[in-house]
Order: C-alpha cells, then sequence, then structure tokens
C-alpha cells in the first residue's frame, strides 16, 4: 500500500483532482482476515469500490479501479464483477500468474502499463493482451523501467496521468 508505484497512481489521480483510497487487502498490514492467495483479495477490491461510492456518493461509474502487481491480478480477477466502474488501471500486472479471462467480460476502459525490463510483465505480452482486448485498452510501456519501477516513478505517474484523463 505504501510504495513507489503506490504512490506514482496518487500522484497522478492528483494531478487530475481525482481522489485515492488505498487499502490493504485481507491479512496484510492491520486489516483482518487471512490472505487467500487471490480470490478473497479479488472481493476486496469490490469492496473497496463499493465502500468509496458508499461514502462518497459518486457513482460507481466515475470510480477507476487500479492495482500493482499482485492488485492488479485481484483487479483482473474482480473485473466481472466491477462492470459498472469507470475502468481499470492494471500496473506492472503479472502476465503469467494472471487469470485474463475476466477481463474479455468487462467492457469497460482498461489501462496497462509496465516497464520494458519487467521480467513479470513483459511488454511485449502486454501490448498483445491490449491488442486482444482491443479499443478498450490502452497500453503504456516506461523504458528503463522493471516491475519495481525504480528510479522511473516519475516517468510512470505521468504515463498513468496521460491515460486517466481519457476516461
Amino acid at each position: 500500500m505504501y510504495n513507489n508505484v503506490v504512490d506514482a497512481v496518487v500522484e497522478a489521480m492528483g494531478r487530475r483532482n481525482w481522489s485515492a483510497l488505498r487499502f490493504n487487502f485481507r491479512g496484510v498490514g492491520g486489516s483482518e482476515g487471512e490472505h487467500s492467495g487471490g480470490i478473497g483479495e479479488a472481493e476486496d477490491a469490490i469492496a473497496a469500490s463499493e465502500y468509496v461510492a458508499e461514502q462518497t456518493g459518486l457513482p460507481r461509474g466515475s470510480i477507476v479501479v487500479a492495482g500493482y502487481s499482485f492488485g492488479a491480478m485481484a483487479t483482473a480477477s474482480a473485473a466481472p464483477k466491477l462492470g459498472d466502474v469507470a475502468g481499470l488501471l492494471l500496473i506492472a500486472l503479472p502476465l503469467r500468474m494472471a487469470d485474463l479471462d475476466g477481463l474479455t467480460q468487462f467492457k469497460g476502459p482498461i489501462l496497462l502499463a509496465a516497464g520494458d525490463m519487467d521480467n513479470y510483465c513483459p511488454a511485449a505480452d502486454l501490448k498483445r493482451l491490449g491488442e486482444n482486448i482491443g479499443g478498450r485498452a490502452q497500453v503504456q510501456i516506461v523504458n528503463g523501467a522493471d516491475h519495481f519501477f525504480g528510479g522511473r516513478e516519475d516517468e510512470l505517474t505521468e504515463a498513468i496521468s496521460e491515460m486517466i484523463a481519457t476516461i
């Protein structure tokens, strides 16, 4: 929840005057529950989007659900049940470990970002995923970045800011 990539997401949202909610998945930090390998964490992503809608009065159609690495996997798994949110932002999605089937069921924009040196989310594979999704997908590759974006946070923030501006 507190790392350079999540900070980049929050910074990009702030540049667009959007609010952001950070949360820990079940069993992380002070959160209740136990890690469930992805299924429960997908439910956590859904619950967080519902919480934002309830607390702010915003329609779910104005909420973007974002995730980084494992969080991107959880968001991708949750995609079929997030059908009425404005879009998904998946950063450094570990492609070989993720269930990507739900992304075809999500009909809104899907924003995909990774570094060109990310071994968990190879740029060529991410571009192919974007092509398979079609016109709803945007793909941004940050040059010189690996899975952790160390030293490339500004470029990631700019890429995210550009992508979310289209939602």
